[in-house]
């Protein structure tokens, strides 16, 4: 999930997040997770986006991975 997530905020940066601080928090502990790589990089594109329109420029956002059993 790492991967794509780390993916997803190198596309925004190159694109629709210039001009905004997109930082990632990743829990080491999250263990693997089956699904569609290309779904689910579009899911994480669809709300990084969200959050860019969201907020003004020179903005901060923040993308956190985390394990709650």
């Amino acid at each position: 999930v790492h991967e794509i997530v780390d993916h997803s905020i190198r596309l925004a940066e190159n694109s629709f997040g210039r001009g905004r601080e997109i930082k990632a928090s990743f829990d080491p502990s999250l263990p693997d997770a089956l699904g569609d790589r290309d779904l689910m990089m579009q899911a994480l594109i669809n709300l990084i986006k969200n959050a860019c329109e969201a907020t003004e420029e020179n903005g901060k956002i923040f993308v956190k991975t985390y394990f709650d059993s």
